[in-house]
């Protein structure tokens, strides 16, 4: 496993956004060692931005992890009139569109509404279904921890979940990849609100303790503290636990790639079509 840390400072140029956009996270292959999972970016979108992007070769999955946004999904290959939808933080509006998936070749427009956090996760398939959006779970959370949202049979390679933790007056334990999935490569996205303590522990059963920190806990038992923003890359056959201490709170993105059979067409989705401009200022 590797942790990598967030850059708040970093901001970069993107066509037809006024001002030079935050994006605290920037993983790609040259830090994970990856060779399926491309990338996670988050941006921090100012309200009022306006963003057109590209997926170019890769499928991209877009979640909201603050605030609201316009999206409209432009497939490559589809007769239909693109329609804008509002997408918010899952956070914030259970049951309602929280994330999109963009195919190969598919584009999209994203007009931030209030300043707004967007993740973006990219792999690379031989082909992909049609652009989607992706409703947060209205279910309630049990025992503290709700799955927020939960996307594996739609993508080729890329899969998602958001799960929000809030320990009560006992710490809360959650597998954020199972052995189930098979062999994946992951990013562990965690975040808390209010400042929260994570542990995470590997296979092994490695705990630290006390829990005053945020730390991550190789197999070996060497530590590391982490801190909210804090990604960590779990590579295939990694099954780390997350621990989140005694009246702490955390968001936790999980995206994972892995090999996957032909796809199906699946029965009910919403389409868009066309493409956008230029790769070096497209921020997925």
């Amino acid at each position: 496993m590797k942790l990598i840390q967030a850059d708040h400072d970093r901001r970069i140029t993107i066509e037809g956004v006024r001002y030079p956009v935050r994006q605290p996270v920037s993983i790609d292959k040259s830090q994970t060692g990856f060779t399926t999972l491309r990338s996670l970016r988050i941006y921090r979108f100012e309200a009022d931005s306006v963003v057109d992007g590209h997926a170019e070769e890769d499928e991209v999955l877009i979640v909201l992890l603050e605030g609201t946004v316009e999206l409209t999904l432009i497939g490559d290959n589809s007769a239909s009139v693109p329609r804008p939808v509002t997408v918010s933080a899952a956070s914030d509006a259970p049951g309602h569109p929280c994330a999109a998936y963009l195919p190969p070749h598919a584009a999209y427009r994203l007009i931030a509404r209030t300043d707004a956090d967007v993740a973006y996760a990219r792999a690379t398939p031989a082909d992909g279904p049609a652009p989607c959006i992706f409703p947060s779970h209205a279910g309630p959370d049990h025992d503290g921890v709700a799955h927020l949202l939960q996307e594996a049979s739609y993508p080729r390679l890329l899969r998602v979940r958001l799960i929000q933790i809030k320990a009560g007056q006992h710490e809360i334990a959650i597998k954020p990849i199972e052995e189930p999935d098979g062999p994946c490569e992951a990013l562990i996205h965690v975040r808390s609100f209010p400042e929260g303590q994570v542990t995470a522990i590997a296979e092994s059963g490695a705990i630290t303790s006390p829990l005053t920190s945020w730390n991550l806990t190789w197999s070996d038992l060497t530590s590391r503290d982490l801190k909210s923003w804090d990604t960590v890359a779990v590579p295939p056959g990694g099954y780390p636990a997350l621990r989140i201490a005694a009246e702490s709170s955390a968001l936790v993105l999980i995206v994972l790639a892995t090999r996957r059979l032909p796809y199906k067409s699946p029965s009910l989705r919403r389409v868009g079509r066309s493409r956008s401009n230029s790769p070096s200022t497209r921020p997925a």
